[in-house]
């Protein structure tokens, strides 16, 4: 008698914990930059030192492309390792950018050092985690 059953799928390889934690990350960063572009089409005529437009474009575009960066993440889409570095390079640039040239406060002159050891510390971690074999199992193996 033929094997009625039918074929089965090979099982998602379970997800590593650094990329849940990962994925976390980049949905707070999602929902502050999502935040920041609500925030921005409803702000009051304050003086800003840069268009309001700016704010918003900014916040709907991070905020977009974190948003479909964790959805990638945690559904183990094969892209999203490539989106998480191409995307984060240009993120950290842009913020680098946005922070020597365009944020001018007292604040922000003398939290310098910590933002820039952030920045390092949180590639590295980063760099490390997705080098993992695990890691890596997970995204070549998952469907997508």
């Amino acid at each position: 008698m033929p094997n009625s059953d039918p074929p089965t799928e090979a099982p998602h390889p379970p997800r590593p914990r650094f990329v849940t934690w990962l994925t976390v990350g980049v949905l707070i960063l999602a929902a502050a930059y999502l935040t920041r572009f609500a925030a921005s089409l409803s702000a009051p005529g304050l003086a800003l030192a840069v268009p309001q437009g700016y704010l918003s474009g900014t916040g709907a575009v991070w905020g977009a492309l974190a948003l479909a960066l964790g959805f990638g993440l945690w559904s183990g889409r094969r892209w999203a390792p490539i989106l998480l570095r191409s995307a984060g390079l240009t993120f950290l640039a842009w913020y680098w950018l946005d922070r020597l040239a365009i944020v001018q406060s007292e604040f922000s002159r003398h939290t310098r050092l910590w933002a820039a050891a952030a920045t390092v510390l949180v590639l590295a971690v980063v760099a490390w985690g997705v080098r993992r074999p695990d890691v890596r199992r997970f995204f070549q193996e998952s469907q997508g």
